[in-house]
């Protein structure tokens, strides 16, 4: 027996054809137009947005990137900075037109390796459109596409030369500390055999002084404090001085201008002249006498 079309069958029939024409519509995006707008007033313009499918071109520097994001700067010497969304990423809290359209050619999809190819030096014009936040009427702003970045390949090369760099820089500063090491320990006049100048921080006596009275008596060291084995804070130093004095374990030095003098402690004998100019590397205290550890004639 042949079914009768009864306005109700009609009705949802209609009802079916519209929604799968929605979602054939649905299914391809239109095509997007990008306007070209000056980084100042690009987030002005972000901010009028009131409906999706909606582009921009800026030309910015990217100086970070996060888990989802990265940062845009007008100029990579200044600290102001702006996080665009990417695609490819997280989109936590986000309703995106997008997402699935990705993978057509009009949006890039970024991963964790995307920041290594970025020069940020470089400026780039950067392609973005708008997507809306869930439950809230703006529209915020995903980088679609970056013209100009690096392939792996030249990141690669760039990277292997940079770790070629630093490796020479290393070895030259390695060779450097041998060297000064080398010579201060042919020219000591007491101090251990296995002796490290480059433990010693380069200050001025009177500055030194200044350092002792500031050392912290806290539970915790302060910035470049240490304890030393008697659980007293210290900092370490080298200063070029003029020998005062020594009465026993007691040694005094003072600055060559006389700006200031200070007594401390030797194990030794050290055989030096009144008025001699030596260097001295030894720990300051504030609680404690300060310790000669090793010095070296000039």
């Amino acid at each position: 027996m042949k079914e009768k079309w009864t306005p109700h069958i009609i009705l949802v029939n209609a009802l079916i054809i519209f929604v799968l024409l929605g979602l054939a519509c649905a299914s391809t995006p239109p095509n997007i137009v990008y306007i070209e707008v000056p980084y100042s007033e690009f987030w002005e313009k972000v901010r009028q947005v009131n409906s999706p499918w909606q582009g921009f071109i800026v030309e910015a520097y990217i100086n970070a990137s996060s888990e989802d994001s990265f940062s845009i700067v007008s100029d990579p010497t200044i600290r102001e900075t702006f996080w665009i969304r990417v695609h490819g990423r997280s989109y936590r809290g986000y309703r995106s037109f997008y997402n699935t359209y990705v993978d057509t050619l009009q949006f890039e999809q970024y991963d964790n390796q995307t920041y290594r190819r970025i020069d940020k030096n470089k400026l780039y014009r950067i392609y973005i459109s708008t997507h809306q936040v869930y439950n809230d009427e703006r529209w915020i702003p995903i980088i679609d596409r970056i013209d100009g970045l690096m392939s792996l390949e030249e990141v690669a090369i760039i990277e292997a030369q940079q770790r070629a760099d630093r490796e020479a820089a290393e070895e030259t500063r390695r060779q450097e500390r041998a060297a000064t090491r080398q010579r201060v320990q042919e020219n000591l006049i007491i101090g251990p055999s296995n002796f490290n100048p480059a433990n010693y921080t380069k200050v001025d006596l009177f500055e030194a002084v200044a350092v002792s009275e500031r050392l912290q008596m806290s539970l915790r060291p302060g910035e470049h404090e240490e304890l030393d084995i008697f659980g007293v804070y210290t900092r370490n130093f080298v200063s070029d001085v003029i020998f005062v004095s020594q009465n026993g374990t007691d040694i005094t030095f003072r600055t060559e201008d006389n700006a200031i003098s200070r007594r401390m402690k030797v194990d030794s004998r050290t055989g030096l002249n009144s008025g001699q100019k030596v260097r001295i590397y030894y720990g300051v205290y504030r609680i404690r006498d300060w310790r000669v550890d090793a010095i070296e004639r000039l």
